[in-house]
């Protein structure tokens, strides 16, 4: 897993939480949540992910950014 590549989204999704533009929040949220589909399925994005991960997926998205 390219931790450069989630820190760096990580950072983006702060700052622009820091500032309160929700809408760069919220397309940092997904793109965590597209990357790792990929890395941990090898999924497309969150969208093509079954339900089940999609809520592992959702746990470490919210565990990334505590």
């Amino acid at each position: 897993m390219n931790m450069n590549k989630l820190k760096q989204y990580k950072y983006h999704y702060n700052y622009s939480k820091q500032y309160g533009d929700t809408d760069i929040m919220v397309t940092y949220w997904n793109k965590i949540q597209d990357y790792l589909a990929w890395e941990l399925y090898g999924e497309f994005g969150y969208d093509t992910c079954k339900m089940v991960e999609r809520e592992e997926i959702l746990t470490k998205t919210i565990n990334l950014l505590k």
